[in-house]
């Protein structure tokens, strides 16, 4: 408009007879402006942005308004009392960052567009359930002084609490839905309300959205309910005061647990039935002392990583799907039960057995362990030359003594290591990890992914001839020296410790190594053309 030269000066506005509409941000950033006029106006639409940004406009009379845009008062600061509004909907962001606006314009809405009231100063709120379920996304985010919010029962329908509706408003500590029933919470509905310490789920729950109740202040939930549930990825995460977590389907209903639904947070108790638990569910939970799981399906990868207070789980028969690293890095877990009619998995020696002779899970905690004749594999074992994705021996990190049945037919025990024969070659495939130094002798080879303890600091290998398969100590992030004593040694790419593969003109190239010290006494050397050999000292005898 052709008074924007003047909007730093403009301080009131008088509408003439025969005006209809305002176009849009018309009297947009005319910060001073604090009086509008419309005593001539029989009726008048406003558009989009009309009057964003007037930062000094504190009353404003609607009797006249018949419609109104998007962003219409958005960043109106001083805005703090509304007067005659007769409209029965808000439009998008319309009054979003009125930090003065304190209360809704009327209590005749039917609908409240997204951002519509976002970082306003709103304090207590009383709505009813239609209106609540008519609020689009983020309609109360950011609202830093809201406190309580009620609501109005005034019908038989069910609660839908839209995406972010309450997220950050961080004084919100009563919810107050007077046991009407939640059936939908959209994502981050009430991400960041730290004061918030109770919400009542009722019983016919069937979403929890992604972040939910991340990062808020609630202490216990209990949800069962009677419908299908879908809980999204992180929704209860980063939770500090969260102590207990109580999650159950009613007959019939099967509830969907999405990854990482409750990382980082305090629980100390968790009880889960009916259900299908993902990835990294409760990873970092480390104030868990109780898992109670009741006809769940699924464990997904992850799931309890690093919960390190956790000492012993017990699995129901139900458990059709369990991830080999479900309880990476739960140090403390010595102890693994599975019901005795699980028709997939079994316990025997404190170890966990797929199909009775596959070893496929080794409790974290476990410092000693024995393979009985039973143990025919192990899983994610590759009998060329190395591990698959999982080493599930290398997941019990405190695991120093390793025994073997003497009758057992595939594996057997050479100086503390664990050992096969692949072809005609002796070959070691795993060394337990909780050692500081570790004494290789009696085989032909190594195989990849067959050392990988984070204490191991140096590693002496005595032998013949010797061959370091690709990846054979790769796994030694705190190994500093190396000694190999042979006759005849053979070093595969990307055989020594922490060597990476980096393409240089379509050739592997081996470069960099954190080793201080490798020392190589031999008659033979053969190394492979694309193996650097790089180390703050080289010894080659």
């Amino acid at each position: 408009p052709p008074w924007n030269i003047y909007q730093d000066k403009i301080k009131a506005v008088t509408i003439k007879e025969g005006v209809t509409h305002i176009g849009a941000g018309a009297f947009k950033n005319c910060t001073k402006l604090k009086n509008v006029d419309f005593a001539e106006v029989t009726s008048i639409g406003l558009g989009n942005e009309v009057f964003k940004g007037c930062s000094s406009l504190a009353t404003f009379d609607f009797a006249k308004v018949k419609e109104i845009g998007n962003n219409c008062f958005e960043g109106c600061t001083s805005l703090d009392t509304i007067v005659n509004y007769n409209l029965t909907y808000v439009p998008d962001h319309c009054f979003s960052d009125c930090r003065a606006l304190t209360t809704l314009p009327s209590d005749n809405l039917k609908t409240i567009g997204e951002y519509s009231f976002s970082n306003t100063g709103i304090v207590s709120l009383k709505i009813s359930s239609s209106l609540l379920n008519s609020t689009a996304k983020y309609g109360f985010s950011n609202c830093s002084e809201l406190s309580d919010v009620k609501i109005i029962c005034t019908g038989t329908e069910n609660l839908t609490i839209s995406e972010g509706l309450f997220s950050n408003c961080g004084k919100l500590s009563v919810f107050d839905n007077s046991h009407m029933n939640v059936q939908i919470i959209g994502d981050r509905a009430f991400y960041g309300c730290s004061s918030l310490t109770e919400f009542d789920f009722g019983s016919i729950l069937s979403y929890v959205g992604s972040y939910a109740f991340a990062n808020s202040g609630v202490h216990d939930i209990e949800i069962v309910t009677n419908s299908p549930l879908s809980i999204g990825i992180l929704a209860f995460s980063r939770m500090a005061n969260l102590q207990s977590l109580q999650i159950g389907g009613g007959s019939g209903a099967r509830v969907i647990i999405g990854n990482g639904v409750a990382m980082y947070s305090g629980l100390s108790e968790i009880k889960i039935s009916n259900a299908e638990i993902g990835q990294l569910c409760f990873a970092e939970c480390d104030n868990l002392l109780t898992v109670s799981l009741d006809n769940v399906l699924t464990i997904g990868s992850k799931a309890f990583e690093n919960c390190i207070t956790l000492r012993e789980i017990s699995l129901p028969s139900s458990v059709q799907d369990l991830q080999p690293d479900a309880f990476i890095g739960c140090s403390n877990l010595s102890s693994i039960l599975i019901d005795e009619d699980n028709p997939e998995y079994s316990v025997r020696n404190g170890l966990v057995f797929l199909n009775d002779t596959c070893l496929y899970l080794v409790p974290p905690g476990a410092t000693d362990i024995y393979l009985d004749a039973e143990t025919l594999e192990l899983y994610g074992f590759n009998d060329k030359n190395h591990w698959e994705e999982v080493n599930v021996l290398a997941l019990a990190t405190k695991l120093k003594t390793i025994s073997v049945a003497e009758d057992n037919p595939h594996f057997y025990i050479i100086s503390n290591n664990l050992c096969t024969t692949i072809g005609d070659e002796k070959t070691l495939i795993f060394v337990p990890p909780s050692n500081e130094s570790v004494t290789i002798s009696g085989i032909n080879r190594i195989l990849g992914n067959s050392i990988t303890g984070s204490t191991i600091t140096s590693i002496h290998i005595c032998a013949s001839k010797i061959t370091l398969d690709p990846q054979a100590l790769c796994g030694c992030d705190s190994t500093k020296e190396v000694y190999v004593y042979a006759e005849e040694i053979i070093l595969l790419s990307g055989s020594l410790p922490y060597l990476q593969t980096v393409p240089v003109g379509g050739v592997d190239q081996l470069i960099g190594t954190h080793l201080s010290k490798l020392s190589i006494n031999t008659d033979v050397l053969q190394v492979d053309y694309r193996c650097i050999i790089s180390a703050d000292h080289v010894v080659i005898d």
